[in-house]
Parts: structure tokens; C-alpha cells; sequence
């Protein structure tokens, strides 16, 4: 079994480090969390998002995004 805290710590810190926030962003790819697909898919809606509108998306943002409770409960968990 994989262990999904390293994707957790990740998303977690684009939400709260804006500093990893910046520098990571730009480079983000839902590639590097296939070990997890809820979590493929969060960053997958982070991505879509800033480029969309050129900017970070909030946790309120993304609690609209997120349909899937799965999806939800991970992102809770990681926030």
C-alpha cells in the first residue's frame, strides 16, 4: 500500500506556505499523485484553475470544485 501523506503534505502546503505555493504551482503535474486518484484529481482542479484565472484557487474554491465525497474527505484531510 502506498502511503498518501506525502500528496496530503503537498496540497496542504499550497494552501498554507505561499511560498511552496509560488515556486510549485507553475510546475505542478497531477502525474506526480497517480498513487492516489482523489488526490490526481485535486491537483488536477488546482491546475484547471490557475489556468484559468491566473491565480491559486481558496479552500472555498475547491470545496465547489469537488463533487466526489471521497475526493472531499482527502481534501478535508489534507487542509
Amino acid at each position: 500500500m502506498v502511503d498518501v501523506e506525502f500528496e496530503l503534505i503537498i496540497i496542504k502546503s499550497l494552501f498554507s506556505n505561499d511560498l511552496v505555493r509560488r515556486k510549485v504551482v507553475p510546475l505542478l503535474d497531477e502525474k506526480w499523485f497517480n498513487n492516489d486518484m482523489n488526490a490526481s484529481k485535486i491537483v488536477e482542479k488546482i491546475i484547471e484553475f490557475n489556468t484559468r484565472y491566473e491565480t491559486m484557487p481558496t479552500v472555498t474554491d475547491m470545496r465547489r470544485m469537488i463533487n466526489d465525497s471521497d475526493e472531499l474527505a482527502l481534501f478535508d484531510k489534507a487542509i
